[in-house]
């Protein structure tokens, strides 16, 4: 899983010292982490940033939970899907790879890192 993040990471830095337009797209679904802005008769990629909150939630609860076990968390909270549906493993599992990636690349605010680090004292329990 590290590994596939570093790729992301990696390519994320290689598209920004070609100076390619970072998320311009012809995508009609935009992946995780991301919608499309409208700017000037193109479209872009921006990050979203109530995914981006999942993903770091996700990134936090991780180390010492499963997927399946984060994902009923969520599903508890009241979190949902883009389609209004409850969260899968799968997509879980894509977005934390991807924020990890995000945060190996630098491309993540301030404001959407990691409150706590994984395996920080009190870093166990889920809050609310």
């Amino acid at each position: 899983m590290l590994r596939v993040a570093r790729h992301v990471a990696a390519v994320l830095r290689q598209q920004l010292k070609q100076k390619k337009r970072l998320g311009e797209t012809g995508l009609s679904n935009p992946p995780y982490l991301y919608k499309i802005r409208r700017k000037g008769g193109r479209r872009f990629l921006v990050l979203d940033e109530y995914e981006v909150r999942v993903a770091r939630r996700v990134y936090e609860l991780s180390p010492d939970y499963s997927y399946d076990a984060i994902r009923q968390f969520l599903v508890s909270k009241g979190v949902k899907s883009r389609r209004g549906g409850d969260l899968g493993c799968s997509q879980l599992r894509a977005m934390h790879l991807r924020y990890v990636g995000l945060l190996g690349s630098g491309l993540i605010p301030d404001a959407l890192k990691p409150r706590i680090k994984p395996n920080e004292p009190g870093s166990t329990a889920p809050a609310t």
